[in-house]
């Protein structure tokens, strides 16, 4: 049982946040969809992976946010993504929302940093 803490749910909604200014795309669309809309697929394996990467959530607990069924299912959506990134297909749209995301994220964490230094 994967319990969601306070502070699970500010860190999803920091990367839902940055995610909707950078794609445009509201927030509700980035979590539990049933569709296989090919943009609402590309959402979905996006959002999963940015929850594995800048989170210390467990695979079921990514699983659950994202309407899966099982945590191999988020495996194999990592994995997918990594294959993109290993490609490095520069025009692929989902390598493009990635790297602006690690762009948009780094800079909000170094201004922080420098904020408060």
């Amino acid at each position: 049982m994967n319990i969601e803490t306070k502070y699970d749910k500010e860190l999803r909604y920091k990367i839902l946040e940055l995610l909707e200014e950078i794609v445009g795309v509201p927030r509700e669309y980035w979590e539990v969809m049933r569709t296989k809309e090919s943009y609402e697929v590309l959402i979905r394996q996006i959002y999963c992976y940015l929850l594995s990467e800048y989170t210390d959530f467990n695979l079921q607990k990514i699983a659950n946010i994202l309407g899966f069924k099982y945590h191999t299912s988020v495996m194999r959506t990592i994995t997918i993504v990594k294959e993109w990134q290993a490609i490095n297909t520069p025009n692929h749209k989902g390598n493009h929302i990635i790297n602006q995301f690690k762009e948009a994220y780094e800079k909000r964490h170094s201004s922080i940093i420098n904020i408060s230094a």
